[in-house]
């Protein structure tokens, strides 16, 4: 009998492609002088290739890893419609800004809210329990790591006019616009492949998901101005712990819904303590 191939080797070729991939991506982002907004559009037609043409895995597996029969019904529909309001706010102001870019943002975040949409129905009760710890444990990460930054001067707690109204309107808002967003860009992308790097193993994997959140702060770097060993570290501080987190709860419950709330609630608490929205 035939002797069975050694999963290092297999193992290997996963870390290798998935670091090609991010690496591209960003090699991508220096040498094509992105802005924010077109690199986060790349990873939408990459992620789709990789899903098909490299993990041979469906679309919408992509949202839920078992993959259950698209359909939203009406629950979903209101849903999906509900949560297309913002991006489609965002594509008439961008078209009135001629801002090509920005329009396809607004356009790509509907079918994102198609996905939260169909995560939404067909996410189960026993998947309460791990949205509630990873939404905890998030948070607190956020909470330490924001009370460092504005203690030792690294970000600004900006004044806002109208005050904690203003500032919870942001927080709202940024979160509604996000969910939408995770679904297509970013969150989707890195548990895509984390799934590429853990699927089928047991255990937590807990160096494979420190591997993967390293290059997701790391892959922040083409849109960073002043690139500098500080930065790298920072990025590395902020982004291991919590990918970490969100890559354990994607493994554990196959439902795209719990990292991407927990993702968009830490970027909405970003927006309003910055009061970027």
């Amino acid at each position: 009998m035939d002797q069975e191939p050694a999963p290092a080797p297999s193992a290997m070729r996963r870390y290798v492609a998935v670091l090609l991939f991010v690496a591209t991506w960003m090699a991508a982002g220096w040498a094509l002088h992105l802005d924010v907004g077109v690199y986060l559009l790349l990873g939408v037609p990459s992620t789709v290739l990789f899903q098909r043409f490299v993990r041979q895995r469906p679309l919408l597996a992509l949202w839920i890893r078992s993959a259950p029969p698209f359909r939203l019904g009406r629950k979903g529909v209101v849903i999906a419609a509900a949560l297309s309001v913002i991006p489609v706010i965002t594509i008439l102001g961008m078209l009135a800004e001629t801002d090509w870019a920005g329009s396809v943002s607004g356009l790509v975040a509907c079918v994102g809210a198609v996905g939260a949409a169909y995560a939404i129905v067909n996410f189960k009760r026993e998947h309460l329990r791990p949205l509630a710890w990873c939404l905890l444990i998030t948070s607190a990460l956020d909470a330490i790591q924001w009370t460092l930054f504005l203690t030792v001067g690294g970000m600004e707690f900006k004044s806002i006019e109208g005050g904690i109204a203003a500032r919870l309107a942001i927080l709202v808002f940024s979160f509604l616009q996000y969910v939408a967003i995770t679904f297509v860009m970013e969150e989707v992308t890195f548990r895509m492949l984390d799934d590429h790097l853990h699927e089928g193993r047991r255990g937590l994997g807990v160096a494979s998901a420190v591997f993967l959140s390293a290059l997701w702060g790391l892959w922040h770097l083409p849109g960073t101005e002043d690139l500098n060993w500080q930065v790298i570290a920072v990025l590395l501080y902020v982004h291991v712990p919590y990918g970490v987190c969100l890559s354990l709860f994607w493994r554990r419950t196959g439902t795209l819904l719990i990292p991407a709330l927990a993702h968009s609630l830490g970027d909405a608490v970003r927006d309003a303590i910055t009061a970027a929205g």
